[in-house]
């Protein structure tokens, strides 16, 4: 099993009451998994996408949840190249949970499984031999990137 802290966007309301909100999610997904129903931890959704928190912030939260649940792997969900771009946040995870969408990056469907591959080849690289996960990734049937 495999729990969220902060998984979904969030309303303008909800925004501001997000730190309450982070820290009630935080303290259940740490209880759930000193109870020894999860596996895996996931501490956030494409915060760093929405620019929702920094990454120190988000750091703060990964290892508060490494610290309250020994022996799970935690880790963060978020766009392959962001962990690129925040090396210290793949650092800080146990587990690298990957989103993929060639699709959004505006690669046709016929070149989209190479694509894949290099999005989870670059996710790889940053993990430093942790696992990486893809999280998220698929083609709409109707649609343009634009």
């Amino acid at each position: 099993m495999v729990n969220y802290l902060s998984k979904k966007r969030r309303s303008d309301d909800e925004k501001n009451n997000s730190f309450e909100n982070n820290e009630k999610e935080l303290q259940n997904a740490i209880d759930i998994a000193q109870a020894g129903h999860a596996a895996m931890l996931a501490v956030g959704n494409e915060v760093m996408l929405r620019k929702e928190m920094t990454e120190q912030q988000l750091v703060a939260y990964i290892n508060r949840a490494k610290q309250g649940a020994p022996g799970v792997s935690v880790g963060y969900v978020d766009a392959y190249f962001l962990f690129e771009n925040h090396p210290s946040v793949a650092d800080a995870c146990d587990v690298i949970f990957a989103n993929c969408y060639p699709f959004w990056e505006g690669y046709p469907v016929e070149h989209a499984l190479a694509y894949m591959k290099n999005m989870y080849t670059r996710a790889v690289k940053v993990a430093k031999g942790k696992p990486v996960i893809v999280s998220e990734t698929g083609w709409p049937d109707q649609g343009s990137p634009d």
